[in-house]
């Protein structure tokens, strides 16, 4: 991990736009929050509400991994225990001969998003635990590999 202090121009000019955030570090605004993947590291910034502006990047440095099925098709299963990570890329298994539908635990056909056969999907979320999958025919499923710090 490393930290370190920019100015509040500096901060705005790198972080502009990341994840759909517009930001405004107009001192005296307390903020804080993950602001998005640089490609190298999760970034974060924080202020004081005085104009002392800093951050802290946090790189992934474990691998988890795995494989879930889905026992009965219209039925929304987790896709894996409470697990912290920082991102998660979810590929529904290539001997599918259905659909996978990704989402929260109410997803199901109508409200999920749609894998076929070897499509992926990657999310930046805090936990496995919060992705639900349901599928089109019974024992279909993914499989995932997500990075931690």
């Amino acid at each position: 991990m490393t930290t370190g202090y920019e100015t509040p121009e500096v901060i705005k000019e790198r972080y502009q736009g990341m994840v759909g955030i517009d930001v405004d570090v107009t001192p005296p605004i307390p903020m804080s929050g993950m602001l998005g993947w640089d490609g190298a590291a999760w970034e974060k910034i924080s202020s004081d509400g005085s104009g002392n502006l800093s951050f802290t990047l946090d790189s992934p440095n474990s691998v988890t991994n795995g494989q879930k099925t889905v026992t009965t098709a219209g039925t929304a299963e987790v896709l894996a225990a409470s697990t912290t990570i920082l991102s998660v890329t979810i590929k529904a298994l290539s001997g599918n001969t259905g659909y996978v539908y990704v989402g929260s635990a109410s997803v199901d056909s109508t409200n999920g998003f749609v894998l076929q056969a070897g499509e992926s999907i990657s999310l930046d979320i805090d936990n496995l635990a919060d992705i639900y999958l349901d599928v089109s025919a019974n024992g279909e499923g993914v499989s995932f590999i997500g990075v931690s710090a």
